[in-house]
């Protein structure tokens, strides 16, 4: 219906949630691993109006970054849970304890 669809979580505070079975509903959902990277990175981007500059990897962008564990691509759409690091301005503010 030309709705746009974004990502977010109010659970950001907990430390004992996971949003892996949010990421696993949208693909139930029939969401593609596309569809929820846009909803991660694009689209966010666009509608705040922010495009120029964030939401992709380019020379010249802010350099965010999100570095995860597993490729959702190959079909686990939890994967885009598991978080390695965080990098905002070129900068780690994220790193998961790696034991």
């Amino acid at each position: 219906m030309g709705g746009r669809l974004m990502f977010g979580t109010d659970t950001g505070f907990l430390r004992d949630y996971s949003v892996e079975e949010e990421y696993r509903q949208l693909g139930l959902a029939g969401l593609s691993f596309e569809d929820v990277l846009a909803m991660l990175t694009t689209m966010p981007a666009e509608e705040f109006d922010v495009a120029a500059h964030v939401g992709r990897i380019h020379v010249g962008y802010d350099g965010d970054l999100t570095v995860i564990a597993a490729d959702p691509a190959s079909g686990k759409m939890e994967d885009f849970a598991r978080v390695l690091y965080t990098i905002r301005a070129g900068k780690v503010i994220f790193a998961r304890n790696r034991q």
